[in-house]
């Protein structure tokens, strides 16, 4: 109380005194006895809102009910709000500025083939941890539907859908598993692996459990169909048998436990098997084709009542005895021999009601089993042995497995998810108020509460809190937990990432505040690399520190430590194992990442260096990937022969001289510089980076990095092989043209000229024919440099080893010491090597013996350079194409452009129109963008765009789609254009022939069998060998039931498909995935020349098959026991006649009943493709012989022979 003035009456004793007296009281809050005042009011809490008593009722309903979730690769899944749907997002960088968000929603329902929700609307989402991300679609009714996503984070397409399973309440699903992959070789060692795998090591299979306790298992057949087969775990006779929640997660030996509650209050665990048997075939079918037939067994493990009420909870409403969640655990490596058991853990929630005259708070009991195997009974007394013969002999007493009840714990909030983390020894908890509580599997005590700077095990512990807490009713955590969605009460989706609540950070490693962030970021996104995962989240946590000026090179050095990253180079001749580097890659994305300030802002140092090396890296690997792709000119559908697939090697051509340029004009600018060629002669050696820093000038370390230099030195050899290839193609081209003006009729005259392709390749050839510097020259500077670098590497080891030895001492003897000392030496290169390639990779100062070393370079290797190039074309040419304008006026003049650099053919695209009038705010969308040339995409990460590929031509998509695989440490599983194996998928039948179509040239129409799903993952654009002659998809009919091919009149003149007819069976497969395995051989489907049956025989249940070739010289590629496509169809030659021209091959039952071929007869044609690496062969030996003999090869050789015996007969 306040001090009062307060009017005190007093009657009687007081008398004459009527009046009131005004007495002054200092009144406190304390007891009679001199403690104080303890609030005894009731605490105010927010009521529960009608949005969380909805959603907790949903969790005790239905067991399987997850509304959002996070795959490993960044795609966030979340169920919209009409239940018709699911809205697919991502983090992605705000290009403005380099923040980071979540992105607009991407709708998708492509569940079926009806768009009627028969089923009901969609309750759950489920990821796998597959390369190519696999996500499961379940409605309430249990039917499930799975799609994939390959290149893109937004664009899915179905695996399976969902339209044949049926709509019963019985098999709604209450619980879920997605298998884990089989271990990799590199895989962390100290990961435990518990199966059990799907047989095939890139694919997972989908465990459901409905209600009514069936097991039911969704997998992938060999040839890509999701299958299903089922088990009923239990007996559900009557309703109080039915389940209504599940949990399912691999064991140790291969099992599966199954925890199961049923409406009966019981709680059941059921161990299960899987075994993949594949059905018994012949020898000689490929393993790919024979189909895998997995069965399940299972057993019951333990049995209790999951009703058991603890210490300190509520009973006062029924709704407290409701589970709303249900988790079981696997075993948990606690040492390195020992295992914590499996654990059962149950949610119980309780909300008050909205009319209790009370002030109750919500609770969420815990309640946990631990399943144990106790020892068996001690044997009995011997008197008791000899009460009859029925008791068990001694020693068959069997170990008895039952759950054990542990201590409940009682929270005071409303959990809405449990997530595991840190190999299952976290438990992750999310409340409805948005919080998170982290505790230990064991004993259940919070922990990573309190900032703990020594020992660093999560961001948690170096004063990393998600802020803001929004309430909500559902959670995903990221694959790294860094940051976690959720559905907030409105039905919006919302991000919130790890902030930093510490003290500012101090200027280096020596700040403890420092030195433990980094540390933490260190762990997340090492431990992201090793599994395989997306680390957006952590570059976003990051990125609050992006002003510091050595916070990422200091981060990189622990995580190039922390992941013994090989950053040396130095010795390396070859650069395979350079571009295979991915580790590598990641720290120069992240460096990239960190030194992004925006479009329109000038990169830092580090963010400039990671840039160009990304970029560099990239052109290698397309280039690469392009060039060494099968390829002869007749082959219309390989990379080099396609149009758009030259034209952006020309554009990568052109970047890639360009930068060569750059280097050249900013190391001449050094050179020309006073200041800093006289660091290279003084004491003022040390301060040369920091003055490179100042002028934000790269080019000086782009040479002397190893592994950059190796990029570059990969680059210029690619730039030669382009140069020597364009020039061949225009040639060939020009006489094509000329032939074909004379008209003298030969066959290559009536040829058509492919003016898109050739006028490609004159660009490319224009482009590298132009340059700016001398490509060999630039490659034998970087030669030198290289040269000059590893003597130094020695001379200073040898120094430093001669040191050592003195200071030894001379004690020991001659023998074994030297070998030691050598030892020792070696070692000490390698570490010293290693130390100066991280510390110029890191934009470090390089070594005073590095001195002079660079005097040398820039006083004789540069000068001469230069004297090779034109160095006023240089500083005027143009690098804009480079974007690596660094100065005001030129950011202002690219704004002003509004345009953008292609990452993938890089060429300029002129930007959509500003959705502000030209202002300044640029309200541009993250990904998604529509330019004047169509849909456009940019990268999540680092804001590069490029124009979207859906529909262009399969070899165009197949180096995308490598290139992407490169360029990505989540290594995902592509599509692989052009190349088939030869197994027959399916027969189709010619539905429609249409020789006039809108384009003018002739297109099949192929109809499918019922219930094919050769089409489930097809997109236009998509390739698919018809007869063995590979066809690009230009329309697929509604239902996927047929689609339709263009076919050119050079693929009628060169194959069989000019001779079909409505009603005409074709063989069909579908080009090969890279997760599949190689049961056939090598088959492009470009066909070589076409045969005619002239004999079909029995032999016994086989049939053997004779073929005349019209085009004869094929037959030097077709060996006895040699692979041959006929039809498409992959065979083994059985006989072959070089001199009659006909080849036999032999079909066993098994190919009969699946080929067309097995139902043609004598006089029908077929498609003929040879084994491509006998093309291969006689083209190195080809070559070989003209580079020792010169001339026409074999002919030459002879000829010489001959000269050589004519001139020896004379003598």
């Amino acid at each position: 109380m306040a001090t009062d003035s307060i009017p005190l009456m007093l009657d009687g004793a007081m008398g004459g005194m009527a009046a009131s007296m005004p007495v002054d009281l200092e009144v406190e809050d304390v007891e009679l006895f001199g403690d104080p005042v303890v609030d005894l009011s009731m605490p105010t809490h927010a009521p529960p809102t009608k949005q969380l008593r909805k959603r907790v009722d949903e969790m005790r309903i239905n067991g399987c009910c997850q509304k959002i979730a996070w795959s490993r690769q960044g795609t966030i899944a979340s169920i919209a709000p009409d239940g018709q749907a699911i809205e697919l997002r991502y983090l992605r960088t705000n290009p403005l500025d380099g923040s980071w968000g979540l992105s607009e929603p991407t709708p998708c329902s492509q569940f079926g083939t009806s768009p009627q929700f028969s089923g009901g609307p969609v309750v759950h989402l489920a990821w796998a941890a597959t390369g190519s991300p696999e996500l499961a679609v379940i409605d309430a009714a249990g039917r499930v539907s799975i799609l994939t996503f390959s290149m893109t984070l937004n664009r899915p397409y179905s695996l399976r859908q969902w339209d044949d399973d049926p709509i019963d309440d019985l098999h709604a699903i209450v619980g879920t598993y997605w298998l884990p992959l089989i271990p990799q070789k590199q895989s962390s060692t100290f990961v435990p692996a518990f199966g059990p795998y799907h047989p095939n090591p890139a694919k997972s299979a989908l465990l459901c459990v409905t209600t009514s306790c069936v097991l039911k298992l969704f997998f992938s057949q060999n040839n890509n169909k999701v299958q299903d087969t089922s088990l009923e775990l239990e007996s559900a006779t009557s309703s109080d048998d039915l389940a209504t929640h599940a949990s399912i997660c691999s064991e140790k030996g291969g099992m599966l436990l199954i925890a199961l509650v049923t409406a009966s209050r019981q709680l059941k665990v059921v161990r299960a098997a899987i075994h993949w048997a594949s059905s018994h075939q012949d020898k000689q079918v490929p393993p790919q084709s024979i189909p895998l037939n997995p069965t399940m067994q299972h057993r019951s493990a333990a049995v209790t009542t999951w009703l058991q009420h603890g210490a300190g909870e509520s009973q006062v409403d029924i709704s407290s005895d409701q589970i709303s969640h249900l988790e079981i655990l696997p075993s948990a490596l606690v040492s390195s021999n020992s295992f914590a058991p499996p654990l059962v853990l149950t949610v119980r929630s309780y909300l008050p009601s909205m009319t209790s005259p009370f002030h109750e708070q919500v609770q969420s009991i815990i309640d946990r089993w631990e399943l144990v195997v106790d020892s068996p009974a001690q044997a009995l007394h011997v008197a008791f042995e000899q009460v009859g013969t029925k008791a068990p002999p001694s020693g068959t007493t069997q170990p008895i497995t039952r759950l054990r009840k542990l201590e409940p714990i009682v929270l005071d909030k409303v959990i809405i998810s449990i997530h595991m983390m840190q190999l299952g020894k976290v438990i992750c908890i999310a409340f409805s108020d948005g919080t998170v509580q982290y505790r230990d599997r064991l004993t259940m005590e919070e922990i990573y509460n309190e900032t703990n700077l020594s020992r660093i095990m999560t961001l948690s512990q170096a004063n990393f809190q998600f802020a803001n807490p929004t309430p909500c009713v559902a959670v995903a955590f990221s694959p790294t937990n860094c940051s976690f969605s959720q559905v907030c009460e409105d039905g919006k989706v919302k991000w919130n990432s790890l902030k930093h609540v510490g003290p500012d950070l101090g200027p280096g490693h020596k700040d403890a505040e420092y030195a433990a962030v980094v540390a933490g970021l260190t762990i997340a996104v090492s431990t992201a690399s090793l599994n395989q995962m997306s680390y957006d989240d952590v570059l976003a946590t990051a990125r609050q520190f992006v002003d510091k000026p050595r916070f990422a090179y200091d981060w990189m050095v622990d995580v190039v430590r922390m992941l013994k990253i090989n950053v040396d180079y130095s010795e390396e001749s070859h650069h395979d194992q350079l571009m295979r580097n991915h580790s590598l890659q990641l720290c120069l994305s992240i460096l990239n990442h960190m030194g992004f300030r925006g479009e329109y802002q000038p990169r830092t140092f580090c963010g400039k260096f990671a840039m160009l090396s990304l970029n560099v890296r990239n052109i290698v690997i397309l280039i690469t990937i392009a060039s060494n792709t099968p390829s002869t000119f007749k082959e219309k559908l390989n990379p080099l022969d396609e149009p758009e697939v030259v034209d952006a090697l020309a554009g990568c051509a052109k970047w890639a001289l360009d930068l060569l340029a750059y280097i050249a004009d900013c190391i001449f600018n050094l050179l020309d510089d006073a200041k800093f060629m006289q660091m290279l002669s003084t004491s003022s050696f040390q301060e040369m980076t920091a003055y490179l820093q100042e002028k934000n000038e790269v080019a000086l370390h782009l040479l002397l990095c190893s592994s950059t230099r190796g990029f570059l030195s990969a680059a210029c050899r690619r730039l030669v092989h382009l140069d020597a290839v364009s020039t061949k193609a225009t040639q060939y081209y020009e006489l094509q043209s000329q032939m074909a003006a004379s008209g003298n009729g030969t066959e290559h005259a009536t040829r058509p000229v492919l003016v898109p392709l050739s006028l490609a390749y004159q660009k490319m050839q224009q482009y590298t024919s132009s340059s700016l510097v001398k490509v060999t020259e630039f490659d034998k500077l970087l030669m030198g440099l290289g040269e000059d670098i590893r003597q130094t590497y020695q001379s200073r080891t040898m120094g430093q080893a001669q040191a050592q030895a003195q200071a030894q001492g001379q004690g020991q003897g001659q023998g074994q010491g030297q070998g030691q000392v050598q030892v020792q030496q070696d070692a000490n290169m390698k570490r010293l090597q290693a130390h100066c390639e991280l510390a110029l990779l890191l934009a470090n100062n390089p070594p005073q013996s590095f001195q002079p070393m660079l005097k040398k370079f820039f006083s004789e290797n540069v000068r001469a350079f230069r004297a090779m190039t034109d160095p006023a074309k240089l500083y005027f040419a143009n690098y804009s194409i480079l974007e690596v304008e660094d100065d005001v006026r030129a950011l202002q003049a690219k704004r002003a452009r509004h345009c953008y650099i292609d990452v993938f053919k890089r060429v300029e695209l002129a930007g959509p129109p500003r959705l502000d009038g030209g202002g300044t705010s640029e309200l541009m969308p993250p990904m998604g963008m529509h330019g004047p040339t169509g849909l456009w995409r940019r990268c999540a990460r680092c804001t590069a765009v490029m124009e979207d590929l859906s529909g262009h031509k399969p070899g165009y998509t197949f180096v995308l789609s490598q290139q992407h695989a490169w360029e990505n440490l989540t290594i995902r599983i592509n599509r692989s254009g052009t190349m088939f194996t030869g197994l027959v998928e399916e027969i189709g039948e010619v539905s429609v022939l249409n020789r006039q179509d809108e384009t003018g040239g002739t297109s099949l129409t192929i109809a499918l069998p019922a219930g094919s799903e050769l089409l489930s993952d097809a997109h236009l654009g998509d390739s698919i060998a018809i007869n063995g002659c590979c066809l690009t998809v230009t329309e697929l009919v509604a239902g996927r039931t047929a689609f339709v091919v263009g076919v050119a009149p050079e693929t009628l003149r060169v194959t069989n498909l000019g001779d079909l007819a409505v009603g005409g069976r074709v063989n069909l497969e579908r080009a090969v995935r890279a997760d599949t395995r190689m049961g056939g051989h090598f088959v492009q489907g470009h066909v070589d020349t076409v045969a005619q049956i002239t004999r079909v025989a029995p032999d016994g249940n086989a049939q053997t098959m004779r073929f005349s070739l019209r085009d004869r010289a094929a037959l030097q590629h077709i060996v006895y026991k040699g692979f041959i496509a006929i039809d498409g169809t992959s065979l083994t030659v059985t006989a072959v006649d070089d001199a009659a021209g006909w080849l036999e091959v032999m079909l066993i039952t098994y190919t009969q009943s699946r080929v067309a071929l097995a139902a043609k007869r004598e006089g029908d044609s077929v498609n003929i493709e040879v084994d491509v690496l006998s093309k291969y062969a006689q083209k190195n030996i080809s070559v070989y012989i003209d580079s020792l003999v010169g001339g026409s090869g074999i002919e030459s050789l002879v000829q010489r022979k001959i000269e050589s015996a004519l001139d020896a007969a004379k003598t």
